[in-house]
């Protein structure tokens, strides 16, 4: 049994990590529970919209799993964090809006509309300048701020002999 959970956490995690990492931008639409499996899939999205009556929590530590350990301090800060997985309290949309854990919060019926609205602004920009400000932030994250900097540099310089500059 332990064998088959630790099977199915890091297929969790290979699933998780590609979706963070694919390079065009990914928009999750949250309507309902986003709690551990389906929280860390959301979590790993770029942008994130949840209709007014989602609901939000981690019950890890309740279940006996460690999860979205590392990207919730990131999303919502080390305090909000500390307490979202140590308590594992079930949190409304409004107040994961107001944390930051998600972007925007919508009526049931409009969450699809707005994740649309949202796909169609990122197409409307430049595919390379997009692919690289995704890919300067998420390696960036792991980077001391000067290595940060200078790699953000030097995806703008090669991106100044694109068409996307235009």
């Amino acid at each position: 049994r332990q064998r088959a959970a630790g099977v199915l956490l890091r297929r969790l995690w290979q699933a998780c990590w590609r979706l963070a990492h694919l390079p065009p931008p990914v928009i999750a639409a949250i309507n309902g529970y986003s709690l551990l499996g389906g929280g860390v899939l959301a979590f790993s999205s770029d942008l994130r919209i949840a209709v007014e009556s989602a609901t939000f929590m981690n019950p890890g530590a309740e279940y006996g799993v460690a999860v979205a350990t590392h990207q919730m301090p990131y999303l919502v800060g080390d305090c909000a964090a500390r307490e979202m997985i140590l308590l594992g309290e079930p949190m409304t949309a409004t107040d994961a809006l107001a944390c930051g854990l998600v972007n925007h919060v919508e009526p049931a019926a409009g969450a699809r509309a707005a994740a649309e609205r949202l796909a169609q602004a990122i197409a409307a920009r430049g595919p390379l300048a997009v692919r690289y400000a995704k890919e300067a932030m998420l390696r960036g994250l792991d980077m001391p701020l000067d290595q940060a900097l200078r790699y953000e540099t030097d995806l703008t310089i090669i991106l100044q002999t694109t068409a996307d500059r235009a």
